[in-house]
């Protein structure tokens, strides 16, 4: 043992390690015990559970592979980031039920309208006049709104990668789309100036606006499903030959591994659910019969967008724990096992020390996710099925 330690502890190892002091370290170190390293499965379970509900999903300390690692790698070396906004819904501003009721007059439907546009205006925007009366300003309003929402969704859908490469970026899918939704709000905005004129603010200017209306969140939202089908097509090829080969050289029994990959397909598969859903709901909004299904529609976009936000951070969590997992569980040559243990014991306020005291949490921690993904019996706790649309 004596001689093992006179080599094991020459003086290029001690430097290599940054640890001077063990050159003077005394003889009676080699009877120290062993530092607990047992997994605590209190721990494990709270970062896991911190990791699965979204606020420890980045997993920081990828450093040298994986997602993390190598952010303007080529679609396909691991998933994107997650989904643009979709169009929002604002039932509160439709002008449907006012063109059911007389328009003219003082009305509370028309104050709660008012109100609610006032507090969708985007930032910059004049406050508009509360009256509880219908006049041009508060027609013409809605057109202030629909165009920061498209120029929120334009910007977002820019920042996606073009599905045929870096350079068919002008042939994106959802730049017809985009057009046709700002074409349709110019409309708004035009039949909207008949009511500088009061005495044509009537129901039929008000259901032509309302058309208008939902013919430019129409168009919105196919852009969205279409950027949404680019961006679901790179992410559904996050089980990359490099990963698996990573999961399948992990420390772990065989039997974990096997079931680690496992639960990638089942993302696999939703993620391919997702793709469906969203190319049905575009079907549907492109069909001649799209006003039937236009409020069914909407809603199953704002639903499949809550179920995104969960799998996007799921996916993005499978992909980067096993790299994690790799480096923090890499072999170490057995003489600096030793001297770790004797760190840990004899000089546990160290700076070394808490080093790799630091080390050994995250190696607990991220091996607690690695075995609850694992575990898992069914899909992650995201994406149930969601009722499809009449006509589907």
């Amino acid at each position: 043992m004596k001689k093992f330690l006179r080599d094991s502890l020459s003086l290029p190892s001690i430097a290599f390690l940054g640890l001077p002091w063990l050159s003077m370290a005394p003889g009676g170190m080699i009877a120290a015990q062993e530092n607990d390293a047992a997994i605590k499965s209190e721990e494990r379970a709270a970062f896991s559970n911190s990791l699965f509900d979204g606020s420890g999903v980045d997993v920081p300390w990828v450093l040298t592979r994986g997602p993390q690692a190598a952010p303007a790698a080529a679609a396909g070396a691991g998933p994107v980031g997650a989904s643009a906004a979709a169009p929002p819904e604002r039932s509160g501003l439709s002008l449907d039920r006012l063109s059911a009721s007389d328009p003219t007059g003082y009305s509370p439907q028309v104050l709660i309208l008012q109100s609610r546009l006032n507090a969708d205006r985007p930032p910059g925007t004049p406050e508009l006049r509360i009256t509880g009366r219908l006049d041009y300003q508060t027609l013409a309003f809605p057109a202030l709104i629909l165009r920061a929402d498209l120029d929120s969704l334009s910007h977002e859908l820019g920042r996606l990668p073009p599905a045929g490469g870096p350079g068919k970026a002008k042939g994106t899918p959802w730049t017809t789309a985009l057009q046709k939704a700002r074409t349709a709000i110019d409309s708004f905005a035009r039949a909207a100036l008949s009511a500088r004129d009061p005495s044509r603010i009537r129901p039929s200017l008000l259901r032509e606006l309302s058309l208008r209306q939902k013919e430019a969140e129409r168009w919105a939202s196919i852009a969205w499903l279409e950027g949404d089908l680019s961006r679901l097509g790179v992410e559904s090829r996050f089980l990359t030959p490099d990963l698996r080969a990573t999961i399948k050289s992990l420390p772990e029994p065989a039997a974990s591994r096997d079931d680690y990959l496992r639960a990638g397909e089942t993302r696999r598969r939703l993620l391919a659910s997702l793709e469906h859903d969203d190319k049905t709901d575009a079907r549907l909004l492109e069909s001649a019969g799209w006003l039937a299904h236009y409020r069914s529609v909407r809603q199953a976009i704002a639903d499949n967008q809550r179920q995104e936000l969960i799998l996007d951070r799921s996916v993005r969590l499978y992909a980067a724990v096993p790299y994690a997992l790799s480096e923090l569980a890499a072999p170490q040559p057995a003489p600096k096992r030793l001297l770790e243990k004797l760190t840990v014991r004899f000089f546990p306020d160290s700076r070394r020390a808490k080093e790799i005291e630091t080390r050994l949490r995250r190696l607990r921690q991220i091996e607690g996710a690695f075995l609850q993904i694992a575990a898992e019996k069914s899909a992650p706790r995201s994406v149930a099925g969601r009722p499809r649309p009449p006509g589907s």
